[in-house]
């Protein structure tokens, strides 16, 4: 068991604040007192066990501190463990949560959940990048210009109704089998897509592969949602947005083997299948979410139709923003590639560069939407992304990157603000239906986004004018976001939704 000793010099007021409690990433309660000696336990906070020991030594006036405890956190043990250790290490009573922990504090079984879910995203990062990416890639194998691929790509979409299954069986059969289950199903099938014999058959593929990823998606939101305290909804979704975004970055890592030869954009398909045992052993591990057991066996199930001004607000919301959001990320190397020349290793080049500082804006707009609400940070970010991305889009040299760079600064901060909202605003035995409808009409918008810029650029000669038109829908769910949407932040679930209490 780890253990931390130091001994510290007392002054006339050490006596008195060392026998009280401290309140910072571990609550602690006192369990024995006596005159040179204090004991406190973990009253609340993520440690498995945990016991801080003061003796004072009153003749030599000092005082020897002990702190033994143990912490769980699976996968992630490394990087948390040291700064836990650190924080651990801060003296004062209150000393709060340092600036890399949620603003809310977690017990062990959060830890737990959040770590196994967070690993997961990785995985479907890594699957659900795969097409946008290497599209172009297969395009220019299987003889598909820009107009094409964006056929195929909106075919992919129908894998939605796999999501929407997925999503309606986690309301009935729980989160984690059904996520486990979607995830290693979504390594195997997009594996497969490396054996694509043509541009048919690859979008066949993908529309399980798809499916499936989006589905876990779904539920993973779902379960973190309902796992995480009040005040640590977003922040989570931030951690699995990050991660996820790690699975992207792998994908893009190798994209120069893409350009190797004209096949080779298989290999990168062929090694989703390394991602399964990752996506088991995590799925595995993880229990059932607290809030799905307590309403498992409700006899009243509830209806989708009483919510349905809540579906209407999200699920419009959703497709405005991806009418936008899908040509943006998905035909981005078709029109570096096509447009202005780049090569497979200059793509990368480009997207790891202006894309690895949306993780940072990821994790501070998540933090910020549980400090300071959901609505002004997402409003903020769905404009300057669209402002962003336009810039990239319609400009070559230094504008292309800073633009591009504005973008995904400014769209990392919409990620937790409003994809929170899906999960928090509907009762728990309905929240894994209700989120996939609404994903239904993200990939509607996508569906909608992608055929218009793929003709629409071929029409133009060009993408900028085509992405112009399209951006008119996340500037409209700005407004919506500002003038319709509840303020979740800081809320019970069962506060936002009454019949769950």
């Amino acid at each position: 068991m780890p253990e931390i000793s130091r001994t510290f010099p007392l002054d006339p007021s050490s006596p008195a604040v060392l026998r009280r409690p401290r309140d910072g990433m571990v609550s602690e309660t006192t369990t024995e007192v006596g005159d040179d000696l204090v004991v406190f336990g973990q009253a609340d906070g993520p440690c498995t066990s945990y016991e801080r020991r003061i003796r004072i030594d009153h003749g030599a006036a000092q005082a020897h501190e002990t702190i033994r405890y143990e912490l769980q956190v699976p996968f992630w043990g490394w990087l948390i463990r040291p700064l836990f250790r650190r924080s651990l290490r801060r003296r004062g009573e209150r000393i709060g949560q340092p600036w890399w922990a949620p603003p809310q504090r977690l017990d062990a079984r959060q830890v737990d959940a959040l770590a196994r879910l967070v690993m997961l995203a990785i995985c479907s990062g890594y699957i659900g990048t795969l097409l946008s990416q290497l599209m172009t890639f297969a395009g220019r194998e299987f003889g598909a210009g820009p107009a094409a691929q964006g056929t195929a790509q909106a075919a992919t979409r129908i894998g939605i109704l796999v999501a929407l299954v997925a999503s309606t069986l986690a309301d009935r059969l729980g989160r984690r089998r059904v996520l486990l289950v979607t995830l290693v199903g979504a390594c195997v099938a997009s594996s497969l897509t490396a054996a694509a014999t043509g541009l048919v058959t690859f979008a066949a593929i993908q529309v399980l592969a798809r499916g499936l990823t989006t589905g876990a998606d779904v539920v993973r939101a779902v379960a973190l949602a309902e796992e995480m305290p009040a005040g640590a909804r977003a922040y989570a979704i931030s951690l699995s947005a990050m991660c996820a975004g790690l699975g992207s970055g792998v994908v893009v890592w190798m994209l120069p083997l893409a350009d190797i030869d004209p096949r080779s954009w298989r290999l990168v398909f062929a090694l989703s299948l390394l991602f399964a045992p990752l996506a088991w052993r995590a799925g595995r591990g993880l229990r059932e979410s607290r809030r799905f057991d307590e309403h498992r066996h409700d006899a009243e199930r509830p209806r989708l139709a009483t919510h349905r001004s809540r579906l209407a607000l999200l699920a419009a919301s959703a497709m405005l923003t991806t009418v936008f959001a899908a040509p943006a990320s998905q035909l981005q190397n078709e029109y570096l590639r096509g447009e202005r020349g780049f090569s497979a290793g200059l793509i990368t080049v480009f997207t790891l560069l202006t894309s690895t500082p949306a993780g940072l804006a990821v994790f501070f707009g998540g933090r910020l939407a549980d400090v300071y609400g959901r609505r002004r940070i997402g409003a903020i970010g769905l404009v300057g992304a669209s402002a962003g991305i336009l810039v990239s889009f319609a400009f070559a040299g230094a504008l292309l990157w800073w633009g591009a760079i504005a973008g995904t600064l400014f769209g990392g901060l919409v990620v937790p603000t409003l994809v929170v909202y899906g999960p928090e605003l509907f009762p728990t035995r309905l929240r894994g239906r209700a989120n996939g409808v609404i994903t239904l009409c993200a990939v509607l918008g996508s569906v909608v986004g992608l055929l218009s810029v793929g003709h629409l650029s071929e029409y133009f000669g060009r993408f900028g004018p085509a992405m112009a038109i399209v951006a008119v829908g996340p500037v409209a769910v700005a407004v919506l976001v500002l003038t319709r949407y509840p303020e979740t932040a800081r809320r019970e679930l069962e506060e936002l939704n009454p019949s769950d209490a």
